[in-house]
């Protein structure tokens, strides 16, 4: 790890190696104090809406019932429900309260990122590279991970959950995200045509019987199983890959795309002018049937209803299409980083720093050199820190 950065507000960086249960008593144990605080809290909604507190033989029972409902997840992702195990005996809490911070039960127990900005470019001065500003949990992490089965790689954690939404993994392959693509497991008894079709079809009391993280294991596995662009691809068209999200690729070879996936859609963008970007905004789910071939100009338009609805996410997804279409054929690692530094709205201008690429919510900027086996993480905010180069 180098660094030239004067600030203190750089994120903590982890280091853990073995098996998926070993790694995950690493990272348990460094955040142990804050992983017990957050089990006493009771904060998610699964405890609010069907225990009491203090209330030990409701909370057992219930405690089971979580168990029983994450076995299908853990037969369809041994090694992540491992990783997790390792997590609560890390931090001495129990796994059924780590699996309900995880979003196992209740999508409403976790916050989701809406300002997060992706630019990715196919040619640079440093090869390809790919970047993001990422809204997230301020607490979060650089986490180097070296299984013994999958990938190595360096990935932004998150101190309560299994989520990773920007990282790099030794074969250069690099991720950064607008949304999280989450994974679900599916019980035998809901493998019907209709449910594969449609799977929003199900009643109520089937989807809550599906054991799943809503948000960010989809960036987690791609990192671990997948060597290039193409094979992210060929993982996030599986049906056990579910949204709102999407996913900003390069590797070393010069791949690079943008996934967009939700339920019943599932879009990919190839680069124009070398350059692929993303705002938090998921085109290919408003586009039936265009998916794999529209042009974003039509959403440029000030006076679009769709505009209209997210300006904000407008804003910054336009600041990434004037940065790739000026610069097309100068494409460089310092104008990545300005990039993801800036303040620059579009409609905006006269407002507060909440439309930004670099906005209030945004923990560090996170860039990826996939040649160079390098990611460079800023500080929080990334306006006024350096950056931290790390290497696998």
């Amino acid at each position: 790890m180098k660094s030239n950065s004067k600030s203190c507000d750089r994120p903590r960086c982890l280091m853990a190696a073995g098996t998926a249960f070993e790694i995950g008593v690493c990272r348990g144990k460094a955040y142990e104090s804050a992983l017990q605080q957050k089990h006493a809290e009771r904060h998610f909604a699964v405890y609010r809406n069907l225990i009491q507190p203090h209330d030990r033989g409701a909370e057992e029972a219930l405690f089971q019932k979580m168990l029983d409902r994450a076995a299908p997840f853990k037969e369809t992702f041994p090694d992540t429900f491992e990783e997790l195990r390792g997590m609560a005996e890390g931090a001495a809490i129990p796994l059924p309260s780590l699996l309900a911070m995880n979003g196992f039960f209740d999508s409403a127990s976790l916050s989701c990122a809406d300002k997060c900005t992706t630019l990715a470019f196919r040619d640079s001065d440093r090869g390809p590279v790919a970047g993001g500003a990422a809204d997230t949990n301020p607490d979060i992490y650089v986490f180097i991970r070296k299984p013994v089965s999958g990938y190595a790689n360096i990935q932004l954690a998150n101190p309560f959950t299994l989520e990773c939404c920007w990282g790099m993994n030794e074969k250069g392959l690099v991720v950064v995200s607008s949304g999280g693509l989450g994974v679900y497991a599916i019980p035998e008894e809901l493998r019907t045509a209709e449910f594969r079709q449609k799977p929003s079809s199900l009643t109520r009391e089937a989807r809550e019987n599906l054991a799943a993280d809503p948000i960010g294991l989809g960036g987690k596995l791609v990192l671990e199983q997948c060597q290039d662009v193409d094979e992210a691809v060929r993982f996030l068209q599986q049906r056990k890959v579910r949204g709102c999200g999407s996913q900003n690729m390069v590797d070393a070879a010069g791949g690079i795309c943008v996934v967009e996936k939700g339920f019943g859609w599932f879009g990919m963008r190839e680069a124009v002018d070398g350059a692929a970007y993303t705002g938090n905004f998921f085109p290919a789910g408003l586009l039936s049937g265009k998916a794999y071939d529209y042009d974003m100009q039509q959403f440029f338009d000030d006076d679009d209803p769709i505009r209209q609805s997210w300006p904000g996410k407008f804003s910054r997804f336009r600041c990434m299409a004037e940065v790739a279409e000026r610069n097309a054929g100068n494409y460089t690692l310092e104008l990545l980083q300005n990039t993801l530094r800036s303040h620059k709205t579009i409609g905006f201008e006269d407002k507060t720093n909440d439309n930004g690429v670099c906005n209030d919510g945004t923990a560090c900027a996170v860039i990826g050199i996939p040649k160079e086996k390098k990611m460079l993480i800023s500080g929080r905010p990334p306006c006024l820190t350096e950056f931290t180069e790390y290497q696998l």
